[in-house]
């Protein structure tokens, strides 16, 4: 029996239903208990068999058929589950599958269109004599750069004043580098290489571009950084990291301390020479800190990989006319390998299946099904390069057949326990595993179990999560991952992830050195840094943000019981703080306020628009108005992630895009504060705040526990409250809106929860919402008590926050047969009762997935107001029985 309570269930037995009345039994007036809660049918057993994913639609499909599609297609990715960290039961970890699904939907660009982008950048920061000068052409500056760093290439000093900088080293420690077959060897002759390159890049002029910064501490540095740990706070939860290599500020480098290692004996050791910044680059940065870095400094990662096999080394020289660059090559986004590394993972990356870019003088990239018919054909063997692709259209990755996608047990399985081979050379090899995660909870640190190290490109991903989390409002990252020779560039933006073909450092030293030298004078609004957050109180607990929004000055306060946090790199990525601001308190005097940051859709209404829409339906009705949220302030900033594609050459940059929002509210309570009658009365508020508004054309369609809130009015009265309209619609007519919708999938009504609904072929109803509104009721009687969650003993349900929709859709059906072996919280147990009536309305809907979810049965469809009498109906029986209940105690 699933005890949630370690008491006997309160339920009410609706299997039966005699002369239209429900018929409640209990053994005791003090201990009542359910005899049948639903009838066991056939129908409504659940399916067993092999579990797995659902197939994600590509997107390029569902752009093709939108004229066919009922709803907007769902969010598979990290976007609708980082949420979830909040709740007791799923750690950070527990998000990683779902963000190697983001880096599944990877787009594509060429190296040479995103050093076009970033030299284009670098002459806008240029002060131009009039408003109608022209920059220089990309093509040209590209071919001015090239011509700049070949003399280094070649060896060739540079001069530094009286002094010179011996360039010839950058060869001497790439020979090193490629003689090397260990992953953390290779770290310090590939930092010294290219710190020597940066310090010659820093004397180095091109014309039309910006000179290197003059100050030593703001010029950026390779740091190596493994196995010093990088360690951050999410919700209660810390992680802790080992990124390989970081650039960083030199200010910073020098304040983590790196330090060389010392003799034994300590005798005869001396401390490196540090005069310089190229002494302090070769003899410090070459070393771990001594003290931890922190993720909000940190401009760029760059993870290594290596197979094991000696490289070429670099050729005797360069050729200083027609240089053409090599063709580059892609990674493989399969999601499959990208969740279920081999054991020797580093010798054999399966993320390296590789595809032959076009020629270095077109900026196009390949189309996604050349990458994903080569990823069918690859072989797990070093260097196999397949095909050459020649179109010029870009699109979102995706799977080549249903035998790559990834399985619920191969999900599983990169996240089970499993102890890491001693030859696999893997450098975390620390308790806690690649996640290196541990629960802050109470003020103890829990012991993490072994996991396997993801590939490349999903612990980049983790990493530009982390980077992402620390800096509020960052437009953009830019990270690197290196394999042997080549080097990617991944940008990371929410909207999907970018992947710029590889560059070969060795064979194509020159082309590397040309984005060496724009990463290196690049502001930071070109890194990505959104210059009107401003951090002040450092890190500890008097650290905020400050937010120039208009004419309105915010204070994002971080160390607050307010602070929400997301973790993750798609989707709305929304952020919430306790806030203060001296306009608005002055226009709003002794409000409470708090800061909704976010990024929604640009093809969506606005949630400002939707709330000015639900005021005007608020005013005269009682059972929307003081009940859904007061919008204090709001602020949209001018950075769609479209234009960042759009410089790119990526197809239909408008796909998928989004723009920062800041929104400022009256504070309000989470409703799961709530318990007994109180709760219900407010849950009842939503309920009927919801009917209103969809009869009014605002169609809500997020119906979970963390959107229904209350407060408490002057009288002292509980008010229910609907909230986060930043998915609703206006209901105009047209086709669905949006892109992606990222609704909670441990609330989402199973109909939605099929493949018909996850691809939008399902229309979202009122009815769906409404179940949306019993599992709610569900949830909270069965992980809630007493206004927190209950402890691990009698916690119920974590699966539905793991899960995958298939999974959370056999588990709901599951607990439609199986509510007596389930009890609520004792503060619950009155609302249980409704929630047994109300589960009886989901029974008559067979939405059961049949042959593993190829065929899914129709459900009759009911006018929306018989929908809403029979939900009404059951709780006026409920009511009726709780005055029952009363009168006879």
């Amino acid at each position: 029996m699933k005890n949630c309570g370690g008491r006997v269930p309160l339920v009410v037995n609706v299997a039966s239903n005699i002369q239209g009345a429900y018929v409640l039994s209990s053994c005791s007036k003090a201990t009542p208990r359910i005899v049948s809660l639903l009838s066991h049918s056939s129908t409504m057993e659940s399916e067993q068999g092999p579990e797995k994913t659902p197939t994600r639609p590509s997107t390029s499909k569902v752009a093709s058929q939108t004229d066919t599609l009922k709803s907007t297609p769902h969010n598979r990715g990290s976007a609708v589950r980082s949420g979830h960290i909040a709740h007791t039961g799923v750690q950070v970890s527990d998000i990683r599958p779902w963000i190697a699904r983001d880096v599944e939907r990877a787009q594509v660009c060429t190296a040479d269109a995103l050093l076009d982008l970033l030299l284009q950048r670098l002459s806008d920061q240029i002060p131009r004599a009039s408003p109608d000068q022209q920059p220089p052409p990309a093509k040209e500056l590209r071919d001015r750069c090239l011509a700049a760093v070949l003399p280094i290439c070649n060896g060739k000093p540079i001069k530094d004043g009286a002094n010179s900088i011996t360039t010839s080293a950058i060869k001497s420690h790439l020979q090193n580098y490629a003689n090397l077959l260990i992953e953390k060897d290779r770290y310090k002759p590939w930092v010294s290489a290219f710190n020597i390159a940066l310090e010659a890049l820093r004397h180095t002029a091109v014309d039309g571009l910006p000179a290197a910064k003059e100050a030593d501490g703001e010029q950026i540095i390779f740091q190596q950084n493994d196995p010093a740990e990088m360690r951050q706070q999410h919700r209660g939860r810390e992680t802790r990291r080992k990124p390989d290599v970081v650039i960083v500020p030199t200010k910073i480098s020098e304040k983590a301390d790196p330090k060389p290692p010392q003799n034994p004996n300590g005798i005869g050791t001396r401390k490196p020479k540090r005069s310089t910044w190229l002494e302090y680059a070769l003899n410090y940065a070459v070393h771990k800190p001594s003290l931890s870095m922190e993720w909000k400094d940190i401009l760029s990662v760059v993870e290594f990989k290596s197979k094991r096999h000696k490289l070429q080394g670099p050729p005797v020289s360069y050729p200083i006319q027609g240089y053409e660059a090599p063709q580059g090559i892609y990674l493989s986004t399969d999601a499959l390998k990208l969740l279920d590394p081999p054991e020797d993972a580093e010798a054999v990356d399966p993320a390296v299946t590789s595809v032959t870019a076009p020629t270095a003088s077109s900026s196009k990239a390949p189309t996604t099904s050349a990458i994903s018919s080569s990823k069918a054909k690859a072989k797990r063997a070093p260097s196999s390069l397949i095909g050459t692709s020649k179109s010029t259209r870009s699109e979102p990755l995706r799977r080549s057949s249903r035998k790559s996608q990834p399985t619920s047990k191969a999900i599983a399985n990169a996240e089970n326990d499993r102890a890491i081979s001693e030859r696999s050379g893997l450098k975390r090899k620390r308790e806690g595993g690649a996640t290196g995660e541990t629960s802050s909870k109470r003020g103890k640190v829990q012991p993490q179990k072994k996991t396997k190290k993801p590939v490349a490109t999903v612990q980049t991903a983790i990493y530009s999560a982390e980077m992402l989390a620390a800096n509020l409002g960052t437009n953009h990252l830019i990270n690197l991952i290196v394999l042997d020779s080549m080097v990617w560039v991944w940008l990371y933006d929410r909207q999907n992830p970018i992947q710029c073909s590889g560059i070969d450092f060795i064979r194509d030293l020159p082309r590397f050195l040309v984005l060496l030298f724009c990463l290196q004078r690049l502001s930071p609004e070109n890194w990505g840094r959104n210059t009107l957050f401003r951090r002040v109180g450092g890190s500890g607990p008097e650290s905020a943000l400050v937010v120039k929004a208009g004419d309105v000055d915010l204070t994002l306060h971080e160390d607050t019981a307010e602070r929400v946090t997301h973790f993750g790199v798609n989707g709305r990525s929304t952020n919430l703080f306790r806030v203060t601001s001296p306009q608005l308190e002055e226009k709003h005097p002794g409000k409470e306020m708090v800061a909704k940051v976010f990024w929604p859709e640009d093809s969506r209404s606005s949630e400002a628009a939707i709330l000015d829409k639900v005021a005007e339906l608020a005013k005269g009705n009682p059972n929307i108005e003081n009940h859904v949220p007061e919008l204090l302030f709001w602020y949209k900033f001018e950075n769609s992630t479209a234009e960042l594609r759009r410089a790119l050459g990526i197809a239909n940059p408008e796909n998928g895009s989004r723009t920062l929002y800041i929104l400022v509210f009256r504070k309000l309570s989470p409703i799961t504060e709530l318990s007994g009658a109180e709760f219900l009365s407010a849950w009842w508020d939503c309920v009927l705040c919801h009917r209103d508004l969809w009869k009014g054309g605002v169609h809500h369609r997020d119906i979970s526990a963390g959107n229904l809130m209350y407060y408490k009015d002057d009288s002292g009265r509980v008010m229910g409250v609907l909230n986060d309209f930043d998915l609703a619609t206006f209901i105009i007519g047209k086709g669905p809106t949006g892109n992606q919708r990222t609704g909670t999938v441990p609330f989402m009504a199973r109909e939605l929860l099929t493949k018909p609904g996850l691809t939008g072929k399902i229309t979202h109803i009122y009815r769906h919402d409404v179940e949306s509104f019993i599992w709610v009721l569900v949830w909270v009687c069965l992980r809630f008590g007493e206004g927190s969650e209950r402890g691990d003993t009698s916690r119920c349900l974590d699966l539905w926050l793991k899960a995958d929709e298939e999974q959370c859709l056999k588990e709901k059906n599951n607990i439609l047969v199986e509510t007596a072996e389930h009890s609520p919280s004792p503060s619950h147990e009155d609302n249980w009762v409704l929630a047994g009536l109300l589960m009886r309305l989901l029974q008559t809907q067979d939405v059961r997935p049949r042959n593993l979810g190829k065929v899914v049965l129709p459900v009759k469809e009911r006018p929306d107001d018989v929908v809403f009498a029979d939900f009404k109906a059951e709780k006026e029986v409920y009511d009726t029985w709780l005055i029952d209940q009363r009168v006879q105690a």
